[in-house]
């Protein structure tokens, strides 16, 4: 463990606030957000990164905390990973792990580990599914991040594999 006058903290607590601001931070969500933007411009690799920042900020304050990155062709690729017999549904497994594959935060994925999924989505289906939670409603909140190669290897780990 480094001293913090070395530039690196070891905070072993998780959930208790472990120094004066990190109660104000949480609360505000303030890491979240920074999470979130440092994935935006991570996602994108603008030119111009401080002109991206004060775009991306200028969008969550007209469109909401929640302005996510990802359009709606981006949540068929993913529907469509889970869906690699093009049978046109997936199970709620399959669902449960694409949602997961665009979580940014352990909020998000605790919100979609515990929501409510019926046992085989369509497209529509999971693509309703995919934008509550990217908006933040009922069943959790996703955004801001592009899926991780262990996120689709678990994905295509959950496809059935029988015709």
């Amino acid at each position: 463990m480094r001293a913090a006058s070395e530039g690196q903290f070891d905070l072993p607590c998780l959930h208790v606030p472990c120094w004066p601001g990190e109660e104000y931070l949480e609360k505000q969500r303030i890491m979240e957000l920074f999470n979130d933007l440092c994935a935006s411009v991570a996602f994108n690799k603008p030119q111009d990164v401080r002109a991206f920042l004060l775009q991306e900020l200028a969008k969550r304050e007209r469109e909401g905390a929640q302005a996510g990155l990802f359009e709606d062709s981006e949540i068929v690729a993913v529907f469509q990973l889970a869906d690699l017999k093009s049978h046109g549904v997936i199970s709620s497994k399959q669902a449960r792990a694409a949602l997961l594959s665009l979580a940014s935060s352990e909020r998000q994925r605790l919100n979609i580990e515990t929501m409510e999924l019926p046992d085989e989505l369509d497209l529509p289906a999971f693509q309703e599914k995919a934008k509550s939670v990217l908006r933040g409603g009922q069943g959790g909140q996703l955004h801001a991040q592009a899926p991780r190669a262990v996120d689709l290897a678990l994905l295509r780990a959950t496809a059935p594999t029988g015709a």
